[in-house]
C-alpha cells in the first residue's frame, strides 16, 4: 500500500494518474497547503522541503522498511520503475530511465 501525500495541484494530478495506470493500492493523504498542513512535523519527517506531492510506499519491493519519496519527478520514475515494473506492468523498457532536470523529465537511453 501506498500512501500518497496529496492537494489537488497539476505535479500532484501526475502522481494520483500514474498510480491509477498502474493499478497500485495507494490510499490519499490530504494535505491542506492553504493552512500550512505541509510545514507540519509529521509531514516535514516524510519530506524535508515541505512540498507535496510525497508518497510512502509501505511495501517496498525487496521488502524493509516503509519507503519515503519526495518530489514529483522522483515519485513518477519511482512508480514507473519500481512499482509498476516489479508488480507486472512495466511502463519503461529496462534501456531507458527518466532523468528529472528541476521540474522537467526527460526521457534517455541506457547504453549500459
Amino acid at each position: 500500500m501506498i500512501d500518497l501525500y496529496y492537494w489537488p495541484t497539476p505535479n500532484n494530478w501526475k502522481v494520483s494518474i500514474l498510480l491509477e495506470e498502474c493499478g497500485l493500492p495507494y490510499r490519499v493523504v490530504p494535505v491542506h497547503i492553504g493552512r500550512g498542513e505541509q510545514f507540519s512535523p509529521s509531514f516535514v519527517g516524510i519530506n524535508p522541503n515541505a512540498r507535496v506531492p510525497a508518497i510512502v510506499d509501505r511495501g517496498p519491493t525487496g521488502g524493509g522498511a516503509p519507503l519515503a519519496v519526495f518530489e514529483s519527478g522522483a515519485i513518477l520514475q519511482y512508480l514507473a520503475e519500481d512499482g509498476c515494473a516489479h508488480r507486472g506492468r512495466g511502463l519503461l523498457h529496462r534501456r531507458h530511465r527518466l532523468f528529472p532536470l528541476g521540474d522537467v523529465a526527460q526521457g534517455a537511453a541506457d547504453d549500459a
